[in-house]
C-alpha cells in the first residue's frame, strides 16, 4: 500500500478527500449556504435509455429530479437525477431539497461505493440560462454524466449535473 499526499499549488486535500468519499454537492460545499429550487419532482416510466442506464426494466417507474442548486445566494448547477424506486424507497420533496446522499447513507443504510463520471462541455439549453441566471451570456456549462454505485453492486443513479463554467473546476488524480 502506498498513501501519496495530495500536493501542489491548487491542492485541498481535505475538499478533495470529501468529494471521493461521494457526499454530494452538499458535503463539497461544506460551510457555505447551499439552496435548493426544484424543477420537477415526479415519478415516471423510465426511457429506454435511462432503463439501460439503470438496468431496470423498461416500463419500470423511476424517481425523476430536476433540481438548481445555489451556493450563496449564486445558482451554480442543474442536476437531472434518475432514481430506481424499487430499492431507493420514500423519496420526498423535503430528501429533494436536502442531501440526497445523505439520505441514502443516513436513512436508508446503505453504503455509495463508486460512480462513473463523464465530463463535457456543452451549451446551456433556455431553461438552464434561466435556472442559472446566465441570460444572454456566453458562457458555457460542463456537464457531469454519472451512473452512481452502491457497495453491493446495484446502480441507484443515473444523472446529469450540468455547471456553470465558472463555478466548477475538475480535480483529478492519476494514478499509474
Amino acid at each position: 500500500t502506498y498513501v501519496k499526499a495530495i500536493t501542489g499549488e491548487r491542492s485541498d486535500s481535505e475538499k478533495f478527500a470529501r468529494s471521493q468519499q461521494f457526499g454530494g454537492f452538499t458535503s463539497d460545499m461544506q460551510g457555505r449556504n447551499v439552496e435548493t429550487t426544484v424543477n420537477e419532482f415526479s415519478l415516471l416510466r423510465s426511457s429506454k435509455d435511462v432503463a439501460n442506464r439503470l438496468q431496470v426494466q423498461e416500463t419500470a417507474f423511476v424517481c425523476y429530479i430536476c433540481r438548481t442548486r445555489s451556493v450563496d445566494g449564486k445558482p451554480h448547477v442543474v442536476e437531472y437525477t434518475y432514481m430506481p424506486t424499487d430499492f431507493i424507497p420514500g423519496i420526498t420533496e423535503n430528501v429533494v431539497k436536502g442531501s440526497i446522499y445523505s439520505y441514502i447513507e443516513q436513512t436508508l443504510k446503505m453504503k455509495i461505493k463508486s460512480a462513473h463520471r463523464t465530463v463535457r462541455a456543452d451549451m446551456p439549453t433556455e431553461f438552464e440560462r434561466k435556472w442559472l441566471e446566465i441570460g444572454q451570456e456566453n458562457i458555457p456549462i460542463l456537464e457531469v454524466e454519472q451512473t452512481g454505485y452502491l457497495d453491493d453492486g446495484r446502480i441507484f443513479e443515473y444523472s446529469r449535473s450540468r455547471h456553470r463554467a465558472d463555478c466548477f473546476e475538475l480535480h483529478t488524480v492519476s494514478i499509474h
